[in-house]
């Protein structure tokens, strides 16, 4: 588990005055709050500060913090204050889109094969491989997306039109609820600990800059990094969210 110390000595000697002593602890807790957003940034610790866990240790004594809201005679020196969090795992986030990946396939009707043909998995707005994605080329920041970027009808289908063009088995009924947006919550399911999923809309032709129409796309990130997550309908296919938007 990733963590962050910050101590401060024992100083009695050299700050006599109340208010001088208030100033270095003032210091010491902005250092203290640069440290933990660089480590933010960096993916080594969660975004969502509700993640973190905050000891105060000062004489002896441990007592657990919030680092937003400290009240400074509480800092009695010498101190540390202990930081630490789970790191980010992008390796999750990337098994959970491989995996929705496959199961989207799976779920894709069959009639021309169209739509089969053209599930993708998108980094950062371009259509890539999924076997090539690792923690080494995807970071904690970075947008990975399960969708179908060139197929106009999909958002159709996801709103349940096209629902008796499939009557045949193994679709019959089958597309009533969409095609993505049912494995929201089965990926959910599955990875909900570690992973942020979210389903939202996206204009078409995002990577050759083209407009016409949206299609559904399942977002993964690590878990805090939507916050209070807010899913798109079915229904809501006319308004693309565009590029996902995080905390």
């Amino acid at each position: 588990m990733p963590q962050i110390v910050a101590t401060f000595p024992d100083t009695s000697k050299v700050f006599q005055i109340s208010e001088q002593i208030n100033d270095a602890r003032r210091y010491s807790l902005e250092y203290t709050r640069a440290r933990v957003n660089e480590a933010q940034d960096r993916g080594d610790l969660p975004k969502d500060s509700s993640d973190l866990s905050m000891t105060l240790r000062s004489r002896g004594r441990e007592s657990r913090l919030t680092l937003g809201n400290v009240r400074l005679n509480r800092l009695n020196i010498p101190y540390e204050i202990i930081v630490e969090g789970e790191r980010a795992d992008v390796a999750e986030v990337i098994k959970a889109a491989r995996w929705a990946l496959e199961q989207l396939w799976r779920r894709a009707p069959e009639d021309t094969g169209y739509y089969r043909d053209h599930v993708a998995l998108m980094l950062n707005g371009r259509v890539v491989d999924a076997s090539s994605l690792s923690p080494d080329n995807v970071g904690p920041d970075d947008e990975l997306w399960v969708t179908i970027p060139d197929t106009s009808y999909a958002a159709i289908i996801e709103a349940g039109f096209a629902e008796g063009k499939y009557d045949e088995s193994p679709y019959r009924g089958r597309l009533r609820n969409g095609i993505v947006y049912p494995l929201l919550h089965a990926a959910r399911s599955r990875f909900s600990r570690s992973v942020d999923i979210r389903f939202s809309y996206i204009a078409l032709g995002i990577r050759a800059g083209r407009r016409g129409g949206t299609a559904p796309v399942l977002e993964f990130a690590p878990r805090g990094a939507f916050g209070a997550i807010r899913d798109a309908r079915p229904g809501d296919w006319k308004k693309p969210r565009g590029r996902a938007k995080r905390r």
